[in-house]
């Protein structure tokens, strides 16, 4: 398979970025192991794909829910990179990092998030609470526990984020399909189950409760990465 990362060129929505939603599951839709543990689920080879596009994106965004779970980084790992043949626009990335974007809540984010180290600009939207100075760090303030996406995404706009790439947890890919705000969505599929009441899904929420209320989406691409099943989707 080639790893080549392209960004759709039709118009982008008008009032927010392009929204690309991209995660790793296992065989029976599972994020992580039951409470919420961080599983490995991403071969070397999507781990690779998930870098460059990352690299090609011009934001990374996770929900506050992930950063204190997972504490990730959301840098791009250019040694998984080293060796290919990277298009000049990817090139340019090595100096120009895509900045990380957190969809934060009332309980706040750890002291030491990694995302909080001011290595690569970041900008974290939540209620006032709890929001120190740091260096590299822009608080967007918001004065419900619930970040409104809409004005998130158009803030993003605004301030020139048109690919936004979107890493999850399941409540965030939850809110971002709910509010009718995905473009692409991109599955790796693990050749492992998981199983357990409580191992998060991919979508996370209330659910979709009638076929009124599910999101439908087409197949725009399948296939075989490293054992793994690899699906582009895109709404209807």
């Amino acid at each position: 398979m080639s790893l080549r990362i392209s960004w759709p060129k039709r118009p982008v929505p008008r009032d927010r970025p392009f929204v690309w939603i991209n995660a790793a599951i296992s065989l029976d839709g599972k994020l992580a192991f039951p409470g919420g543990k961080r599983a490995i689920l991403s071969s070397p080879a999507d781990f690779q794909r998930v870098d460059l596009l990352r690299a090609s994106a011009d934001a990374i965004l996770v929900g506050a829910g992930t950063v204190r779970n997972d504490d990730p980084s959301l840098r791009v790992h250019w040694e998984r990179l080293r060796g290919m043949s990277l298009s000049p626009a990817i090139e340019r990335r090595k100096g120009d990092p895509p900045i990380r974007v957190v969809l934060g809540s009332s309980r706040g984010l750890p002291a030491r998030a990694r995302v909080l180290d001011g290595s690569i600009p970041t900008v974290v939207f939540g209620p006032p609470r709890g929001n120190r100075p740091r260096p590299g760090v822009t608080w967007v303030s918001t004065n419900h526990p619930r970040v409104n996406l809409r004005v998130a995404l158009r803030w993003l706009l605004t301030n020139g984020i048109h690919r936004l790439m979107v890493e999850g947890g399941s409540e965030t890919i939850a809110s971002f399909l709910g509010a009718g705000c995905v473009d692409r969505l991109t599955l790796y599929v693990a050749p492992v189950l998981i199983g357990g009441k409580d191992a998060p899904g991919l979508i996370g929420g209330r659910g979709y409760r009638s076929p009124s209320e599910l999101v439908r989406l087409r197949v725009v691409r399948a296939t075989i990465l490293e054992g793994g099943l690899l699906v582009t989707y895109e709404p209807r």
